[in-house]
C-alpha cells in the first residue's frame, strides 16, 4: 500500500525511497523522479535504499553538493541499473533543469525567490507532517528533520512554490480553451514553462 502524507496543500509521496513533493496546483514536474510506482517499498526499505544510495554517492569523488542531491535522488528512484557515468549525467541535467526552472520563474515571471519567501512557504507546507515518519526519512540521509526539510528539500519546496506564484500569470496569457480538459490544460501550462527553459538555453 502507498504511503501518503498528507501536508497542507502538499502531497508527499514515499514511493521507491523518493521524497517528492507534489503541490496542490500541479506544479509541472521536470525532473526525473517518478511520481507513483505499482509496488513502493516499505519505510524500512525505503530508508536502507536511501543509505546505500547515499553511501554510493558519497564514493563518488568530485561532484557538487546539488549533483550529489540528485545523484541520491535518481539512485534511489531508478527502476534500472545505472552506472555512475550515467547517475551523474542524469544528475547534472536534473540539476541544472531545475535551476533553469527557478531562474525563469524569478526573471521571466519575477517571482520573488528570496530565501524568506521560500521558507515562509516550507513552514506552511510542513505544519502537519507526520513527523516521527519524515524523522526516519530524514535520519537516512544523515539528516535532522530540520536540515531535510530547509536545505535537501529546499529546491523542491522552492518549485512548489514559483509555480503557486507563475500558474495565475500563465492562466492569465493563456486562457483555457473551449473542450479543453483540467488535464490537458495543465499539460499546456507546463509547456509554456518549458518553452521559456528551453529559450533560456
Amino acid at each position: 500500500m502507498k504511503k501518503w502524507v498528507i501536508v497542507i496543500g502538499t502531497i508527499v509521496l514515499i514511493a521507491g525511497g523518493l521524497m517528492f513533493f507534489q503541490h496542490r496546483s500541479e506544479a509541472p514536474e521536470v525532473s526525473q523522479e517518478p511520481q507513483e510506482m505499482d509496488e513502493p517499498m516499505s519505510e524500512a526499505e525505503t530508508t536502507a535504499a536511501i543509505e546505500q544510495a547515499m553511501d554510493h554517492v558519497g564514493e563518488l569523488e568530485g561532484l557538487e553538493e546539488g549533483i550529489e542531491k540528485w545523484a541520491v535522488r535518481l539512485l534511489v528512484a531508478s527502476d534500472e541499473p545505472l552506472s555512475d557515468s550515467e547517475l551523474v549525467a542524469q544528475a547534472e541535467e536534473a540539476y541544472q533543469d531545475r535551476q533553469d526552472a527557478l531562474d525563469v520563474a524569478e526573471e521571466i515571471y519575477d517571482v520573488d525567490m528570496s530565501e524568506g519567501r521560500i521558507y515562509a512557504f516550507i513552514e506552511q507546507e510542513v505544519e502537519q507532517i507526520d513527523e516521527a515518519f519524515m524523522e526516519s526519512i530524514a535520519s537516512a540521509h544523515g539528516l535532522s528533520l530540520e536540515a531535510f526539510l530547509y536545505d535537501w528539500e529546499y529546491d523542491h519546496f522552492a518549485y512548489n512554490y514559483a509555480w503557486r506564484e507563475m500558474s495565475t500569470q500563465l492562466e492569465e496569457a493563456f486562457p483555457m480553451e473551449e473542450g479543453e480538459d483540467a488535464e490537458a490544460y495543465r499539460d499546456r501550462l507546463r509547456e509554456q514553462w518549458q518553452n521559456k527553459m528551453d529559450e533560456t538555453r
